[in-house]
């Protein structure tokens, strides 16, 4: 959680918490009929441990957010992983790009690699189903977009929801899009966050399962 370092800076950090409460009384749940209390809150207010796993890139807690940058040295995207065995779930969370970072991919995988994503670009977000490596006539396919307007160096909020074969997808922006394939409804082990460039910067993490 970003935290206050002086009177302003309290003011600014309470409308800005209460902001994100706002949110997500903005983004009520589409596959099911509330919330309760999520299985995972993460306010970064201390340094990152288990169950987050660094993949590829550097991921360090700072101020109270988590802020990830790609490494020339892995010639790869930055990866963050949050190992949680999941198969129908809501995540929410709070993200802003900065410098060379103009976007975001939230992705899920099966037990045998990359199953969907979530892609956020300046002006878009789409959810995309991956390509299966194995198959080499198999290609990405782009299930839903929507046209949007992510300002770097600004925070926003991204709710995706899982049920089944069904994702929802939820901006604080007012922005929604949704997507069913019957390859959706299989268990997820992890959540993956993805950028390339410096820096993804991540807070307020929530995460419910649901039946």
């Amino acid at each position: 959680m970003r935290p206050a370092f002086a009177l302003l800076s309290m003011c600014l950090c309470v409308c800005s918490s209460l902001s994100l409460a706002q949110q997500a009384v903005e983004m009520p749940p589409k596959l099911v009929n509330k919330l309760d209390n999520p299985s995972v809150s993460e306010p970064f207010e201390r340094a990152m441990d288990k169950p987050w796993q660094t993949v590829k890139g550097d991921w360090q807690v700072e101020n109270g957010v988590l802020r990830g940058k790609e490494l020339e040295s892995d010639k790869h995207a930055a990866v963050l992983s949050y190992q949680l065995p999941n198969r129908n779930s809501i995540i929410r969370f709070a993200f802003r790009v900065e410098g060379s970072t103009d976007g975001m991919h939230l992705s899920l995988n099966h037990k045998s690699g990359h199953l969907f994503r979530v892609v956020v670009t300046p002006k878009t977000i789409s959810i995309q189903l991956d390509k299966d490596k194995k198959d080499p006539n198999s290609k990405v396919q782009v299930l839903a977009t929507a046209k949007t307007n992510f300002e770097p160096e600004k925070w926003h909020t991204l709710q995706v929801e899982m049920k089944g074969k069904d994702v929802i997808v939820q901006t604080d922006s007012g922005v929604q899009l949704s997507a069913s394939h019957d390859s959706l409804d299989v268990d997820k082990p992890n959540y993956r966050f993805i950028a390339r460039g410096a820096y993804l910067t991540l807070d307020e993490i929530k995460i419910w399962p649901i039946k």
